[in-house]
């Protein structure tokens, strides 16, 4: 059923779900839905994620959806994302968020892509915001950039 004006029988209702990209967003920011991400780097040095993501809702599953999500649906593509995310940042040490963000980024986005596909949601943008390292480490990477 498409947008617009409605009959429904009298003990009826309809669900209402966004037709749209929806964003989530991980950060500090007091108007983001979720806290940024700590977790440790492989080496086990602290990491602080910041991160957004666009999804939109697959028309042609949303009976599958509802079914298994019922409306909570954003909650658990917070949870998704979370886990998604956690668990891709794990697989790499320090330097490389450094020096690799882009790819780092990009298996962070195929991991989501692949989760939230299994929840009848598709992925259409991926931003990874700020990685937070310990200052004394970030300031030891600077300092080595600016001698190489």
């Amino acid at each position: 059923m498409e947008g617009g004006l409605h009959w429904v029988g009298l003990f009826y209702s309809l669900i209402h779900f966004p037709a749209t990209h929806k964003s989530i967003e991980f950060s500090d920011d007091p108007a983001a839905q979720s806290r940024q991400l700590s977790t440790r780097t492989k080496e086990g040095l602290e990491l602080k994620l910041h991160f957004a993501f666009q999804y939109k809702l697959k028309k042609d599953e949303l009976p599958e959806m509802y079914r298994m999500l019922q409306n909570d649906y954003e909650q658990v593509f917070t949870r998704i994302a979370r886990n998604s995310v956690l668990h891709v940042a794990g697989d790499y040490i320090a330097p490389q968020y450094w020096l690799q963000r882009a790819p780092i980024g990009g298996n962070m986005t195929g991991q989501l892509k692949h989760d939230m596909g299994e929840a009848h949601a598709e992925v259409s943008g991926f931003m990874l915001l700020k990685i937070d390292l310990p200052d004394v480490y970030e300031g030891a990477i600077v300092a080595t950039e600016v001698t190489n």
